[in-house]
């Protein structure tokens, strides 16, 4: 039987027949007490108490299940491209969140490939050899892999423009004449 995220697991509905209602609403009082749905089946639960978590594998509060592999969160925002920040923290065991302005660290935006690559690099104290047998790919490839993740991490050494190149876009653009540009030829 396939179940939509979100919905309980086969008997749970049991473990909730007493939580239900009789009639539907936001909440409800019974005894004194307060009860509003439980975040998982949307049965009611008293309020404050995790309600059969572990059988819907679910955080507290939310409707998507708890998932021991973390994706990399992204760097930039997809709609307009500027810089994304940090601003709420959860712990998975307990629910407790954090809510403010938090510092990512660099690597944190790297995918899982580049955090292979690096972490390889750093265990053999910066052999590239040792990261080309790792990668399987020969040393240029290898090179040329390092030197791309040195670039996503805004690390990557930019090379000095060529003078005579320079000499040219000035000619180009007129703020020198051709005897000065052969004369620094020369």
């Amino acid at each position: 039987m396939r179940r939509r995220i979100g919905q309980p697991p086969p008997g749970a509905w049991q473990q909730c027949a007493a939580e239900r209602p009789r009639a539907h609403g936001q909440s409800q009082s019974a005894g004194g007490g307060r009860r509003a749905r439980c975040s998982g089946c949307d049965h009611w639960r008293w309020h404050g108490v995790a309600h059969h978590r572990d059988q819907h594998g679910l955080r507290q509060g939310d409707r998507r299940p708890v998932n021991d592999e973390l994706r990399s969160a992204p760097r930039d925002c997809p709609v307009c491209g500027g810089k994304l920040a940090l601003t709420r923290l959860s712990c998975r065991s307990c629910g407790t969140e954090l809510s403010g302005g938090f510092e990512t660290c660099e690597f944190c935006s790297l995918g899982r490939e580049d955090r292979d690559v690096l972490r390889v690099f750093l265990a053999s104290r910066g052999n590239m050899k040792d990261l080309e047998r790792h990668l399987g790919v020969s040393y240029p490839t290898a090179r040329a892999r390092f030197d791309a993740l040195l670039g996503r991490l805004g690390l990557s050494e930019k090379a000095e423009p060529d003078p005579r190149l320079q000499m040219l876009e000035q000619l180009a653009r007129g703020e020198i004449d051709v005897d000065e540009a052969d004369r620094r030829l020369s």
